[in-house]
């Protein structure tokens, strides 16, 4: 490849192309793909960035990652992260009920999970994989 800049993208070519490029200047960057950033329930695709804009714009959160969790029925359910705004008092019903006035309902979380911090990177990213963990332990991979 030839350019000031060469992006990967296809993490099952991960390794091959380190091998390649070892040492290469200026490094590969790797990005997430647009199918790692969209979720497919029942068939229909969700952009996680559309459902996090939604539920950001809840006075009570402070931050927000959406992912897909395995769903028997659909394959996959959205499932919200969020950090709540200090001192603010909100429950997942009503989270769920503030996307829902904004979005198709196939787009809405089925789940809302709080926690105190998401992992980030170093440059501020969100560490989604990270979050899948947790409810993909016994799968190969995190997409059904």
């Amino acid at each position: 490849m030839r350019g000031a800049r060469r992006i990967a993208t296809d993490p099952r070519r991960r390794e091959e192309a380190d091998r390649q490029f070892a040492g290469a200047w200026p490094p590969i960057a790797w990005r997430e793909s647009a199918s790692a950033r969209a979720r497919i329930t029942g068939g229909e695709n969700v952009s996680s960035i559309e459902v996090e804009n939604r539920l950001r714009s809840h006075p009570a959160v402070a931050d927000v990652a959406v992912i897909g969790v395995p769903d028997l029925k659909w394959g996959e359910t959205v499932k919200a992260v969020v950090v709540p705004a200090p001192a603010a008092q909100v429950n997942a019903a009503e989270l769920i009920a503030h996307a829902r006035d904004g979005l198709a309902r196939y787009k809405c979380p089925t789940s809302v999970d709080f926690v105190d911090a998401l992992p980030r990177t170093t440059t501020g990213k969100v560490q989604k994989f990270l979050l899948r963990e947790r409810y993909w332990p016994d799968h190969d991979r995190q997409v059904a």
